[in-house]
């Protein structure tokens, strides 16, 4: 015969933690990704890119570390909150990233274009002086 266990206010506790945690967690984390929207909206509709506003910095860091949290669930499984809220972070910080790649003077572009290519190549590692010259200009 099967038996049901009673759900004790423990159990309840348990579940009420999991999900506060974890949908919580979630919701602030994508309304946080969502916080340049702002900005970026009054620079579209501007159709100008201001340097005192925006800088493509910002995204493309947040964007390099949404990719490396998107790889956790690999090495622990049981983080697929992580995945979830990560993917959903790198595809909105690579659509910002792309808006101020496209409004942005071509100094800028130059910048963001090298600091990507750094990154993604690991050649920061090979030479941590011209990050920080690119970096300063």
């Amino acid at each position: 015969m099967l038996s049901f266990r009673m759900f004790g206010v423990k159990d309840f506790m348990y579940i009420f933690k999991f999900l506060f945690r974890a949908v919580f967690g979630n919701a602030i984390a994508f309304f946080l990704f969502l916080v340049p929207m702002t900005t970026l909206k009054r620079i579209m509709k501007k159709n100008k890119f201001t340097e005192q506003y925006l800088s493509g910095i910002p995204y493309l860091i947040t964007l390099l570390l949404s990719a490396a949290w998107y790889g956790l669930p690999l090495v622990s499984p049981k983080n697929i909150l992580v995945l979830t809220i990560n993917t959903i972070g790198a595809a909105i910080e690579a659509i910002y990233l792309l808006i101020v790649f496209l409004l942005a003077p071509k100094m800028e572009k130059e910048k963001i274009l090298e600091l990507l290519t750094y990154a993604l190549s690991f050649k920061q590692r090979e030479n941590p002086e011209k990050i920080k010259e690119t970096l300063s200009t």
